[in-house]
């Protein structure tokens, strides 16, 4: 189901207790929140306006890959909730892009670290998106590490989204029982 708000926790909340938080500074919050902002008007076609130098780098990354690569958009920034699992989560971008037949889910990163929450963070995803859009065959997830440069990204696909999705749900079930 979509919703704008939901009654169930979000899928960054639930693995909020397993990231490695000495990574993340004030401005690195801000910096990822300016560059999803701007790259989701971008997707959907709004004006974006000229960002600081310290996240254009970040910004145009994303949009190279966009322009070379998104052949599709399916979605941008939808929250979507699973009743039967009880969670929400609002992935960046669902789409087709060349070289997959099927639909996934990129979620962008402005860290350069890749994290071990980030699989089950996809997939977690993916799952809201067989659920809600089942009209798209939805097959694989990836986490887009944007280039502070402007450079290609990077993208790490999750090369068992199923396996991972169970990751996410045995964290789901102790945030359930902890929290």
């Amino acid at each position: 189901m979509m919703a704008e708000k939901s009654q169930y926790a979000s899928v960054t909340t639930v693995l909020d207790v397993y990231v490695e938080t000495q990574f993340f500074t004030k401005e690195a919050a801000e910096r990822g929140d300016i560059v999803h902002a701007a790259t989701a008007n971008y997707l959907l076609g709004n004006y974006v306006a000229p960002l600081d130098i310290e996240y254009s780098g970040y910004y145009d990354s994303a949009k190279r890959y966009i322009d070379r690569y998104v052949e599709e958009i399916i979605t941008v920034e939808v929250r979507l909730e699973d009743e039967k699992n009880r969670y929400n989560g609002k992935a960046d971008l669902g789409c087709r892009i060349k070289g997959r037949p099927h639909a996934g889910i990129l979620d962008w990163k402005t860290g350069q670290a890749v994290m071990k929450t980030w699989g089950g963070q996809v997939s977690a995803y993916l799952n809201l998106a067989k659920i809600n859009i089942p009209s798209f065959n939805w097959a694989w997830a990836a986490s887009v590490r944007l280039d502070p440069l402007g450079k290609m990204p990077k993208l790490d696909f999750v090369s068992n989204p199923k396996i991972e999705f169970q990751y996410f749900l045995n964290a789901l079930a102790a945030y359930r029982r902890y929290k």
